[in-house]
């Protein structure tokens, strides 16, 4: 019997020795160890990068300052000093933005498939403008929970913000502010344009924000811009600088974004995604040439 309570004991210690323990929100194991680091200090951005990335970083470096005058536009707010992670040694392309500690990540490797964009121009403007999202909840009532519960705060706040306005907004700011950006693409309308004249309606707002295994659903990306960047048109610029301000200063509203919106529009963030895919949908279906949804950011 004591044998066999010494046998459990031990394999429930090695399944706990198993399981790995994160203190920290970040990826490892994506870079080689041999590795020498350099860094550049402007006025908005720490830069990290490894030492074979340093004429590019200082090329980054440009980007960034410049961005950051033209980025922050519709949203009203100029984000504080955040740190950049370059990931040259990467075969991903990609970046991402997080809070907890907040940082952009990048991973500046040209996909296979990329559009005519330099790829250092078209992560900047995206990921920053995720960063002018996130930052600009941090005020009012969001400020104080920040001083107590740290940048986790901005990060658990950002969840009632949806995804698909996130990425569409960011997409339209990469857009605008380029000769290029994915709004710009045939490819990008695509399945929106094959969807309208296969299924002949809009699918219910879940479906589309979920997806399905049963039907295809384009990305909140595409969802996204459209919505969005037609939002704005119709509403304004600050149509969802307003939500950003009522979700950092009234977060115990619970659904601050459809107040606001609601305020606005006079729609919640369902009745008016879903409106707009269907004017979308019935341009595509009619066989109509596609407006692009962009919007000019600089007067």
């Amino acid at each position: 019997m004591i044998l066999s309570i010494k046998k459990y004991y031990i394999i429930v210690l090695l399944i706990l020795i198993a399981i790995p323990a994160f203190t920290q929100y970040y990826e490892s194991g994506q870079d080689p160890a041999s590795l020498k680091w350099k860094h550049i200090h402007t006025e908005h951005f720490h830069i990290i990068y490894p030492e074979t990335f340093l004429n590019e970083g200082q090329r980054l470096a440009n980007i960034l300052e410049y961005a950051y005058t033209l980025v922050p536009y519709t949203l009203n707010h100029n984000p504080k000093k955040i740190p950049v992670i370059v990931h040259n040694y990467s075969a991903r392309s990609n970046g991402f933005v997080a809070w907890a500690p907040k940082r952009i990540e990048l991973f500046p490797v040209p996909a296979a498939d990329s559009y005519p964009q330099d790829e250092l121009e078209q992560l900047v403007l995206h990921e920053l403008r995720h960063v002018v999202q996130l930052d600009k909840l941090n005020q009012g009532f969001s400020k104080g929970l920040s001083i107590v519960f740290g940048e986790q705060a901005v990060g658990a706040l950002s969840a009632m913000l949806p995804l698909w306005y996130m990425e569409g907004d960011a997409v339209a700011t990469e857009t605008a502010l380029s000769l290029s950006g994915r709004g710009r693409l045939p490819s990008f309308e695509m399945e929106l344009r094959a969807l309208s004249l296969e299924q002949g309606s809009v699918f219910k707002y879940d479906k589309a924000i979920f997806g399905s295994y049963k039907d295809h659903t384009p990305s909140y990306y595409n969802l996204g811009y459209q919505v969005v960047a037609s939002g704005m048109k119709e509403y304004g610029p600050e149509l969802w600088s307003q939500s950003l301000d009522k979700i950092g200063k009234q977060p115990y509203t619970l659904n601050p974004v459809n107040i606001s919106l609601k305020k606005k529009s006079g729609m919640t963030k369902k009745k008016g995604f879903m409106i707009i895919v269907l004017k979308i949908f019935t341009i595509y279906g009619k066989s109509r040439i596609s407006k692009h949804y962009c919007f000019r950011l600089m007067p």
